[in-house]
This record gives structure tokens, C-alpha cells and sequence, in this order.
């Protein structure tokens, strides 16, 4: 199956995607080059080869070992080729499997969401991943994303006994995820508080002074995520600029989801 050009997959174009990476000639006679996926994705988009064959340039890469440029390749393209068009979920389920623990480290950080069986069922594969780095990564990711339907599974992950010496960087990560914040156990005078411009504050968390970021202040900001999450099953957006100006959490209040 063609039909490429009718799936709207963002890109600057064959030319200027391979001058991005500054592709030669050695470049694109590399068989697991990123400028031999940007042909394949592009070919693909203009309906000369097909969705299987598109698969192939992927898979391809899997027989080998890849690098960490190539790798970074093959997630960007294949994100964006998720986002707007089902069918691809085969390939990233190889890269999750993949025998390279770089491949499976890669696949950890770029798991869009676990909001199906299947993405559980491969978040659940990497917290018991025999490679440490995996595991970190696939905790590291749930935690800055706030996944809240990861709870469940790092609860899972704590109580089983399991996760040695990663059980501290578990439970750091469920009560980020439930309460938003976490007092330091090591220095009680500071706390750690999502600061990030995601949902719920995701995507940075920060280490500040009790006395600079209260207590107070972020339990009264969970309790008021913690009935939209139970209205909408989603996080509110934080106002832009709040974690520079706190002011803007203390007066703060979701807005209504259409």
C-alpha cells in the first residue's frame, strides 16, 4: 500500500532535511544512514514505495548496531510517523525488543504514552529490563512526564521486591506523580516540585527552600489537580511564568475543559 502523500507527517522536505545533516555523498551510500531513512520516509510521502517497504528501512537497522545518531534518527522520524498514522506500532514494539540495550534505552524515552495494554505491557518490560540504564530511563521518563497511570505499575514494580537498588528512585518518582512534590530526604529544609510548562507542572522538576516554595502552597496546587485529574483524567496547565513568580500559583485556578 501507497497512498503516502494523503498522510500529513510534518517535514521540511527531502532537500532540507538532508542538508540539515549535512549529508555527503559517503552519507547517502550508507546503508544505515539517517539520510537513508529521510529518503525512505520521503519516498514513502510521495507514493513511490509502500508502507511495508518503508518498515523495512527500519527493521534494517535492528540487524545491526546502531549509533546513537542514527538511533536519535529513527525515533525522530518514527514519532512523527505515529503521531498521524496508525500501523506503525509493529516497529516501535521491535525497537522496544531490540537486543541492543542503546536501541531499548532509546525506545524507553521516546514511549509516547502508556494510555493502551499494549504501552503498558512495554513499560512494564523496561522496568524489569535487564539493563540498568533502561530501567533508570523508563522511571526518569514517567516521573518528568508526570504519568499518572504509571503509578499503578511503579507500585507494582516497588512491592514485588524486585527493583534492588532502583526503589529509591521509584518512590521518589510515585509521590512526584500523586502529590506533585517531594520534601528532600536528605536535606529537610528543601523540597522538590514540578516547575515544567507540561501538564501538572511536568517536564522539569526543581529543588527549592521550604521557605521559597511552601509546603503549603503545593499541596493546596495538588488538591486542586487532584479533582480535575478525577473530572477529566488529565492534568490542568500550569499559568506561563508561575515557576518564576509564584504569585500566579497561589491565585491560580484551571480552566474549564471543553
Amino acid at each position: 500500500m501507497s497512498g503516502g502523500a494523503k498522510r500529513r507527517v510534518w517535514t521540511r522536505g527531502r532537500e532540507r532535511e538532508l542538508h540539515a545533516i549535512g549529508a555527503t555523498a559517503e552519507a547517502l551510500s550508507a546503508p544505515d544512514s539517517q539520510a537513508n531513512l529521510i529518503h525512505s520516509v520521503h519516498d514513502w510521502l510521495d507514493g513511490s514505495i509502500s508502507t511495508e517497504k518503508l518498515k523495512e528501512s527500519f527493521f534494517a537497522l535492528l540487524d545491526q548496531k546502531p549509533t546513537k545518531i542514527v538511533l536519535e534518527a529513527a525515533f525522530y522520524w518514527l514519532r512523527r510517523l505515529q503521531e498521524a498514522n496508525p500501523g506503525f506500532e509493529d516497529v516501535f514494539a521491535a525497537y522496544c525488543e531490540s537486543r541492543h540495550a542503546l536501541v531499548r534505552l532509546y525506545a524507553a524515552n521516546t514511549l509516547p504514552s502508556i494510555s493502551n495494554d499494549e504501552a503498558k505491557r512495554q513499560f512494564r518490560a523496561f522496568l524489569n529490563d535487564r539493563s540498568k540504564r533502561v530501567r533508570g530511563e523508563i522511571i526518569q521518563a514517567a516521573q518528568m512526564r508526570r504519568w499518572r497511570v504509571a503509578v499503578t505499575c511503579l507500585q507494582d514494580y516497588l512491592s514485588s521486591g524486585s527493583c534492588g537498588g532502583d526503589s529509591d528512585k521509584v518512590a521518589c518518582a510515585i509521590e512526584l506523580i500523586e502529590k506533585g512534590f517531594r520534601l528532600d530526604t536528605q536535606s529537610p529544609e528543601r523540597v522538590w516540585w514540578y516547575s515544567g510548562d507540561g501538564p501538572g507542572g511536568s517536564g522539569a522538576v526543581s529543588s527549592s527552600l521550604i521557605a521559597d516554595v511552601p509546603v503549603s502552597l503545593l499541596t493546596h496546587i495538588n488538591e486542586i489537580e487532584e479533582r480535575y485529574w478525577k473530572k477529566n483524567q488529565a492534568y490542568p496547565m500550569r499559568p506561563e511564568g508561575y515557576a518564576y513568580d509564584l504569585n500566579l500559583l497561589r491565585n491560580w485556578k484551571p480552566p474549564d475543559r471543553a
